[in-house]
């Protein structure tokens, strides 16, 4: 038996083969496929010549299929229902009976913050789910998302690009962080003061300057940034008992729940408040999974932050 190109055949045609063999006429299987009789007489001589054989036989007022067409007929079916029912069928994606797993990607910050509600919320939805935080940075995140081994991660997005989406979450201010039993600085804080105190900041490819540095260089202004890290909460330790200054985003100064927390104020210099938003790959925009997942961790990530706006705005302020 003589092998059929496969490169040659494509859905339309086979439809049109499944359409011809039921109805039996190639206008009224025209008309079942929205296009015009010389189209449709023309699919019938593409099978024909494909198949070697001619498939469907004027008898009558009817074209009546031949042994070759009725052999092809319930395997072609089969492969268009298959194609229809697994493969282009949009079945409502069930969360309950779901087994898969997820990957978000957070800094170490984020992660204490929102980790602990968003497990909660995916596990109540979705109890087979298997979930993973993996810990991300500026460096790092969007490698991560493209390769895959994220689904999506929160961050801070500040370049556009067509490879991912990013719809925006919150916007973050900065506070000045220290420890001011060490220090002893006078409320509100001089940008003497804050320019003649060792610095410190989160790096995590190890390099002392960010955009604080580029600030001040455009007021001709330079500060001394004594220390480096890779972690956020690695620096709220740091700070403590130490002569250090640090800017870091606001909502860091809340997870220092000790009895004598850090004290924060508002920098001496403009900086300005950056936005965080929710990024996953382009690409799967539409994936019902990835959709459920976006829109869960969004309604966490608000729900926390509207704890954090709840709470005293006197705890936003300097603490001396």
């Amino acid at each position: 038996m003589n092998q059929i190109d496969v490169s040659r055949v494509d859905l339309n045609l086979l439809s049109a083969f499944e359409a011809l063999y039921e109805e039996r006429s190639v206008s009224k299987a025209a008309q079942r496929m929205y296009v015009g009789q010389p189209a449709m007489s023309h699919s019938l001589a593409r099978l024909r010549r494909l198949f070697d054989d001619t498939l469907l036989e004027r008898q009558g007022q009817q074209m009546q299929p031949t042994r070759r067409a009725s052999e092809l007929y319930p395997v072609i079916s089969r492969i268009l229902s298959d194609i229809r029912e697994q493969v282009l069928e949009q079945t409502a994606f069930d969360p309950v009976s779901w087994q898969g797993s997820v990957r978000i990607g957070l800094n170490d910050y984020s992660e204490m913050i929102y980790a602990a509600p968003v497990l909660e919320k995916i596990r109540s939805a979705a109890p087979e789910v298997s979930v993973s935080f993996v810990t991300v940075n500026q460096s790092n995140a969007h490698e991560w998302l493209k390769s895959g081994k994220l689904d999506l991660a929160v961050g801070h997005w500040p370049l556009p690009s067509d490879d991912f989406a990013v719809t925006p979450l919150y916007i973050e201010k900065h506070v000045c962080l220290f420890d001011n039993q060490v220090l002893g600085f006078d409320m509100p804080l001089s940008l003497e003061d804050y320019l003649s105190t060792d610095h410190a900041l989160v790096s995590p490819d190890g390099q002392l300057s960010g955009k604080v540095d580029e600030l001040l260089a455009e007021r001709g202004l330079t500060r001394k940034v004594a220390l480096g890290c890779t972690r956020f909460v690695s620096l709220l330790e740091l700070l403590k008992g130490k002569p250090y200054i640090s800017v870091v985003p606001e909502v860091l100064s809340r997870l220092d729940k000790t009895d004598s927390p850090l004290s924060k104020c508002i920098p001496p210099l403009s900086i300005p408040d950056f936005e965080i938003g929710l990024a996953w790959r382009e690409s799967d925009s539409h994936h019902p999974v990835l959709k459920w997942l976006r829109e869960l961790v969004a309604t966490v990530v608000e729900s926390e932050r509207q704890k954090i706006r709840g709470e005293d705005d006197q705890a936003s302020r300097v603490l001396d």
